[in-house]
């Protein structure tokens, strides 16, 4: 860690900071001289390298919004315990019909883009950026498969817009994810439905979240998923949404 600090070991720039809330900083590598985001919860840490032009677009936006802090502090364990299953090929109005009927609890559009991928000495990493009606969020993923580092934050409308636009004009990361999610609860367990848009229309992809790799592994899709053939995508990075962002569905050849 010494070789991504400041030689007083201050970060450059601070975005959030609060009692057993998530931290985000900008520092600076000594030797290298590169820009380095560092994320922090409880006894989790992340850091990953960032370009010079996000961390010019987060220092002025920030500085002129300030980094949003509110009560909404993300992931309470800085850790995503979580199973993906995958279904196409099914007539869209069909299946929300079906779910709608008897399970779904609300629904939101989702609109996300990743800022920086790649991977380093903690593994596969993505910085991304969310927006879900008038909430942003930040979140930095370290890992792959069923257990993952999360760290996020919520974040200003304005750093939302300003990450969005440089990664529009440069593709750097993929294009941007949008998508429908459905909140559903089936026999008592909360999961969502994921029906995307644009250059990844045509997939819906069930999300479900776990306390415990125990539970994770234990868990049986119910049977109306089953029955329509939704196929465990947990361990298959093709349906990440940052794969997604590179190599969206509708690309794939059918």
């Amino acid at each position: 860690m010494s070789t991504l600090l400041t030689p007083d070991g201050a970060p450059m720039f601070s975005l959030f900071a609060g009692t057993g809330s998530a931290e985000f900083s900008i520092h600076e590598g000594v030797d290298s001289g590169k820009s380095f985001l560092q994320a922090v919860k409880g006894d989790r840490f992340v850091t990953i390298p960032i370009d010079d032009e996000v961390s010019r677009v987060i220092r002025e936006i920030t500085d002129r919004d300030g980094f949003k802090i509110t009560n909404k502090e993300g992931n309470p364990s800085g850790v995503e315990i979580e199973r993906k299953f995958a279904l196409s090929g099914i007539d869209l109005e069909q299946l929300v019909e079906l779910f709608d009927r008897d399970y779904v609890t609300g629904s939101k559009v989702l609109v996300q883009v990743y800022v920086e991928t790649g991977k380093n000495a903690q593994g596969s990493y993505e910085l991304r950026v969310r927006k879900e009606g008038d909430n942003c969020r930040m979140t930095i993923k370290v890992g792959k498969g069923q257990e993952r580092i999360e760290i996020e934050s919520e974040i200003s409308e304005g750093l939302f817009d300003g990450l969005l636009t440089l990664r529009q004009s440069d593709r750097k990361c993929g294009v941007v994810i949008k998508k429908r999610r459905y909140m559903l609860e089936i026999d008592g367990r909360v999961m969502s439905l994921d029906v995307y848009d644009e250059d990844n229309k045509g997939l819906f992809v069930v999300e479900v979240e776990f306390d415990s790799n125990e539970d994770a592994l234990s868990f049986s899709l119910p049977g109306v998923f089953a029955s329509l053939g939704f196929k465990d995508v947990t361990d298959d990075d093709s349906y990440k949404n940052r794969k997604l962002a590179t190599n969206p569905f509708g690309s794939w050849a059918k």
